[in-house]
């Protein structure tokens, strides 16, 4: 899963300096996109875990759709992390740039996206510490239902501290990105 997951994360980003930077803000599909990813950033994660248990657990299906919660878990919140950190660069540093005669995707790779990525990176940290805690409870569900609670108390640990960990990180981070605006 963790290929899939950065592949999501990879492609949130992208997804997430697209719509800051290039798609127009009284644009239609800018409202809808926007509201779509609200709603499934703010959907508890117990609901994705749910999904993935049924995905998982209860049917036998292929990894292109067990696959799937984890990525509709995982690229809402890498989107709206991206694009507050994007629009939170300062206006009169990009209007110099373009004063001097740099192109749009010059500003962005050279002055945007650097000054956002600790923000980014918080973001980031927080979506796979959130994936991380749905797999925890997948696999404690998982050993519960085939009774073989013994051999998974370290993992769930260790998926539970890898968790805790990366929110720290997540919060570590975003104080850092404060201190740069």
């Amino acid at each position: 899963m963790l290929p899939v997951v950065l592949l999501s994360l990879f492609v949130g980003v992208i997804c997430g300096i697209y719509i800051a930077e290039w798609l127009p803000k009284p644009h239609w599909a800018r409202r809808v996109v926007e509201a779509k990813v609200a709603i499934f950033a703010g959907m508890p994660s117990l609901l994705y875990g749910l999904l993935a248990l049924e995905v998982f657990v209860f049917r036998d299906v292929g990894f292109s759709v067990q696959a799937l919660a984890f990525v509709l878990l995982v690229m809402p919140i890498t989107i709206q992390a991206t694009q507050r950190a994007v629009q939170r660069v300062a206006v009169p540093l990009r209007e110099a740039a373009y004063a001097l005669g740099t192109n749009r995707w010059r500003v962005l790779a050279d002055h945007v996206f650097p000054l956002a990525l600790p923000s980014i990176l918080a973001g980031s940290c927080r979506a796979l510490s959130r994936a991380l805690a749905v797999a925890g409870l997948l696999i404690v569900v998982h050993a519960v239902m085939l009774t073989r609670l013994q051999g998974t108390i370290g993992d769930i640990g260790v998926i539970l501290g890898g968790a805790v960990g990366l929110s720290l990180l997540g919060s570590i981070l975003e104080q850092r990105s404060q201190l740069n605006f």
